[in-house]
């Protein structure tokens, strides 16, 4: 089998590691956006404190945060947990593309975060 016909059919012990390792900040991403979105309503629909809101906002963000910040440092080490270090044609590539991704997704994270920060939770009218 050449290269250019694995690259087309790869196998399938190979790919979900693969996506998972590409996908992973997009995920923590969609995950954090979705407990956010979810814990303000469900706080502010129970009328607690707007400060219970916000401690609960910026734990969400941290907690979040914290594993995406650990991949982003330990990136090799990631690929080597997922066993696709070694099960992949050009891993630097993938790497970038990796970096890139988690980078986007830690940005977006933190700026969804930041609303925390700036807007005052459970105001009226929203």
């Amino acid at each position: 089998m050449t290269r250019l016909d694995e690259m087309r059919r790869p196998e399938r012990g190979k790919l979900l590691p693969v996506l998972f390792y590409l996908t992973i900040g997009l995920l923590l991403w969609g995950m954090h956006l979705t407990l956010v979105y979810a814990a303000h309503t469900a706080i502010c629909a129970l009328a607690a404190s707007p400060l219970a809101a916000t401690i609960t906002l910026a734990a969400v963000t941290v907690a979040i945060a914290l594993p995406l910040v650990l991949i982003l440092f330990c990136q090799r080490a990631f690929a080597r947990l997922l066993g696709i270090s070694e099960g992949i044609t050009e891993p630097r590539i993938y790497d970038r593309i990796s970096f890139f991704l988690n980078l986007l997704s830690l940005a977006g994270i933190l700026w969804s975060g930041l609303a925390v920060a700036v807007l005052s939770s459970c105001a009226p009218g929203r």
